[in-house]
């Protein structure tokens, strides 16, 4: 996911997207500043979401692995996210090891 993009940025990501894996492509998510909010309340509930971004929280991430700090619900959403991304890309298995994957060139 990447927010508050500038309109420039949109428009050289429409560019070069075509030229990106389509799996790849279901990975990334690009939202303006206007669609940023309305983007990250599809993992998180405004509570998660930091204000600067449109939600309420102050303090969205706690220290992963830290045993006085409980993980909020959009660092769980996102872990979850990326679990998922990387199973389906064939870079992690359903018990989360991880393999070599074989990439084909771009260009030959």
């Amino acid at each position: 996911m990447v927010v508050n993009v500038p309109s420039w940025f949109s428009m050289c990501f429409k560019i070069i997207k075509p030229f990106i894996n389509e799996n790849t492509q279901k990975k990334i998510k690009v939202y303006n500043a206007k669609d940023t909010f309305k983007g990250m309340c599809e993992f998180a509930s405004p509570e998660d979401i930091p204000v600067e971004y449109g939600g309420t929280s102050k303090n969205v991430f706690s220290v992963v692995g830290d045993p006085g700090s409980s993980s909020s619900e959009l660092e769980q959403a996102f872990y979850e996210y990326v679990e998922v991304s990387e199973r389906s890309a064939g870079v992690a298995d359903e018990d989360g090891n991880t393999r070599r994957r074989e990439y084909e060139p771009l260009l030959n």
